[in-house]
């Protein structure tokens, strides 16, 4: 699904995936592709902290949100972002 994406995409949803292993959560949601973007260095990474959104900042607020999974989980899969999923699939890229 994730082939046309662009490479810049594709790395950006696999740090996404990461966030939400090590926060044991076992979706991946937009406050992990948010935690993903806040390492890019480019243009969206730049922006976003430029307005004072770090990584440190935006997953203390996420765990403030959200809290950490119970557990350790295999791997994090996008079933609870269908939504969203489907969105990207379609337009082959992320905004």
């Amino acid at each position: 699904m994730f082939e046309r994406f662009t490479a810049d995409a594709r790395r950006t949803v696999v740090l996404a995936q990461e966030e939400a292993r090590m926060l044991h959560h076992d979706f991946v949601g937009t406050e992990h592709l948010l935690l993903a973007l806040t390492l890019d260095h480019g243009a969206a990474g730049q922006a976003l902290n430029g307005l004072g959104v770090t990584h440190d900042v935006a997953r203390g607020h996420i765990l403030e949100a959200m809290g950490e999974g119970i557990s350790p989980v295999a791997g994090a899969s996008w079933r609870a972002a269908g939504r969203h999923c489907r969105t990207f699939g379609d337009e082959g890229r992320l905004r």
